[in-house]
């Protein structure tokens, strides 16, 4: 009789993360993961408690493994493009761990911006002629944009992922990644012209940005609290 195999809580969690990637979230169930790992669903339940539990135990260990692809390639080129184009290339490769990830209304802002964080500390942006010009925060501010701008974009096209449509995200991010940087570097010697004062999106050039390191849903929840969701007082 061959010796029983003891299936533990972090097999099950690798092993429903493999699910993922090639199925989706959408079809994680405990029989179906049990059918992928060629067992019976009582390990599965020994281990979590529902299967909320398991769905949240896939979407952290996805999350490592979306840090370790964005930002564990080597920096090549010019290092303000290396996120979005990291973005496109998981997109392509791993279409069912991006929508885990950032599509579901899973991401949690607070690690992505700890990723980002780390990103903004590597030497290629201590050395860069430009960019060592600028405070740590806003390279970080221009990259959360960038992050942002990249992701509404994959929004509006979709999984129909064509290279022509990979040429346009990139060359629009550029675009924009530009016009940031140009703008933050300049920002500080600009002055508010007076025939622009009566003008609404001139005026909001100059006011504090919106965070985008912060946890949006939980910020708004806070906000909201109390309050009627209709703005009605």
């Amino acid at each position: 009789m061959p010796p029983r195999i003891f299936i533990t809580r972090e097999m099950l969690i690798n092993g429903a993360f493999d699910f993922v990637r090639k199925n989706g979230i959408g079809k994680l169930s405990t029989r179906n993961l049990a059918n992928h790992m060629d067992c019976s669903t009582q390990p599965i339940y020994r281990a979590f408690a529902n299967m909320e539990e398991l769905e949240l135990a896939t979407i952290e260990h996805a999350a490592g493994f979306v840090q370790t692809f964005l930002l564990g390639a080597p920096i090549v080129g010019e290092p303000l493009h290396h996120i979005p184009t990291m973005q496109v290339r998981l997109m392509k490769e791993e279409p069912h761990v991006y929508h885990l990830i950032f599509q579901t209304g899973r991401l949690d802002f607070t690690k992505a911006n700890e990723m980002l964080n780390g990103l903004v500390q590597h030497a290629s942006f201590k050395d860069h002629p430009f960019l060592s010009r600028m405070e740590p925060d806003r390279i970080l501010h221009v990259i959360r944009q960038t992050w942002a701008y990249t992701h509404g974009l994959f929004g509006i096209m979709g999984f129909q992922f064509l290279d022509v449509s990979e040429k346009i995200i990139m060359q629009t991010v550029r675009e924009t990644m530009a016009k940031l940087v140009v703008w933050e570097l300049h920002k500080k010697s600009l002055h508010r012209l007076p025939e622009y004062e009566n003008w609404p999106v001139y005026r909001q050039a100059f006011e504090p940005e919106l965070d985008l390191g912060v946890d949006i849903k939980a910020a708004l929840q806070a906000f909201f609290a109390g309050r009627p969701l209709s703005g009605k007082a």
